[in-house]
């Protein structure tokens, strides 16, 4: 992410995003955002908070709070770093703070787990690929 480019993976063959929740007013506000100039400033700053924080790591409450941006642009951001490798989540639940997620530099991981970027699927019984798992274990 150099000279303040932004990190836009989504709809690369098209026009690249930061993403957007699937609202227009959301896809209006994050090309805004991406055009602009926002989304490059609040990735850099993410990305410096982290790389200070060292490893300890940043979560989305302290970045929103440092930044004072909006809760979803703060989450974007650092789904965004985290999805193209310049930041990663920590698995451990006993490292969260405030009930966030913590985000490290890839140097500051520390020999601890982290997880994927992306959706994960729900563990409760009631989803539909729980019961048709279940219906196919005998």
């Amino acid at each position: 992410m150099t000279d303040h480019q932004p990190l836009l993976p989504y709809n690369r063959s098209t026009t690249p995003s930061s993403g957007w929740s699937g609202s227009d007013t959301s896809r209006q506000r994050a090309h805004q955002r991406d055009s602009s100039g926002a989304t490059a400033t609040l990735q850099a700053q993410a990305l410096a908070l982290a790389n200070a924080a060292g490893l300890r790591g940043i979560t989305v409450k302290e970045l929103r709070e440092a930044t004072t941006h909006h809760h979803g642009s703060v989450s974007g951001a650092l789904s965004v770093l985290h999805k193209e490798g310049a930041l990663m989540r920590l698995a451990s639940h006993e490292l969260t703070r405030d009930r966030c997620s913590v985000y490290v530099t890839p140097p500051n991981i520390n020999g601890r787990d982290t997880v994927q970027q992306g959706r994960t699927t729900c563990p409760c019984p009631h989803c539909p690929g729980h019961q048709q798992k279940r219906q196919n274990t005998p």
